[in-house]
Parts: C-alpha cells; structure tokens; sequence
C-alpha cells in the first residue's frame, strides 16, 4: 500500500508539474494577445502569479524524483508543496470567480475548472502522504 501511495504521489507531483508549467505559459501568452489590455498593477500581479506556477513546477518535478528515491527530506518537502499547491488552488479559485475585467471574465470557466482540479489534486496529495503506512515506509529508509 505505501509504494502504491508514493507512486500515486509521486504521478500527482509531475501532473501537477506540466499543468503549472502549462499554465504559467498560458498566462503569459495574455500579455501578448492584442485585444488583451492590463493595468500596471494586474500586470505586475498576474507575473507573480504566473512565476510562483513555475516555481512550483520545478519544485514538482525535483520532489518527485526525491519520492522515487525514498527521501525523508523529499517526503517533506513534499507535504509542504502539497499545502502550497492548495493555497495557489484557493487562490486560482477566488481570482476566477471575481473577474476584475472582460477578458477575466471570458476566462473566469477555465479558472473555476483549474482550481478545483489542483484542489482535488493536493487534497489527495497530502492524504497520501500522511497514511501510516506511507510514513512507516520512509522512517525506515
């Protein structure tokens, strides 16, 4: 049961890794449509947003290689991202359904879809890594 929970983890990490990498490409491809106008402020917030997605995409990818080799470090570390992961999630979630414009409005579906996805997704995370016998299994390596 435990290595089925870390190879589910250890999936749900990568998945997660290309949706962010994916997403961060998509907002970043708003800046460069023509019919998209930001104010400086939007601009400036929806950047950060869009490089936190990155980050926690190499963090994605770096943790689950650390999962494959049976880290307690990684293990952690991973947690830690699942919480992460959850609060971009919520914060996905409250930007999608308060649209500040017309074109966050269009977009405001693909939001709603997005965060529940990675919210269903870290909630998972995190339950599988906190199984006894997940825990077990890295106490003992």
């Amino acid at each position: 049961m435990a290595r089925l929970s870390i190879g589910l983890v250890t999936t749900l990490e990568f998945f997660i890794g290309v949706l962010f990498a994916l997403w961060s490409l998509y907002g970043v491809s708003a800046f460069f449509a023509s019919l998209a106008r930001r104010h400086f402020g939007e601009a400036i917030l929806s950047v950060l947003l869009f490089l936190a997605a990155a980050f926690v995409s190499l963090l994605c990818f770096s943790a689950g290689v650390g999962l494959i080799r049976r880290s307690q470090r990684a293990r952690f570390s991973s947690l830690v991202q699942g919480f992460f992961v959850g609060g971009l999630g919520l914060v996905c979630l409250w930007s999608a359904t308060h649209p500040t414009d017309e074109y966050s409005r269009s977009e405001s579906g693909f939001g709603v879809g997005l965060a529940l996805v990675v919210l269903v997704v870290s909630f998972l995370w995190v339950v599988l890594l906190n199984l006894p016998q997940t825990r077990a299994e890295f106490k003992l390596t």
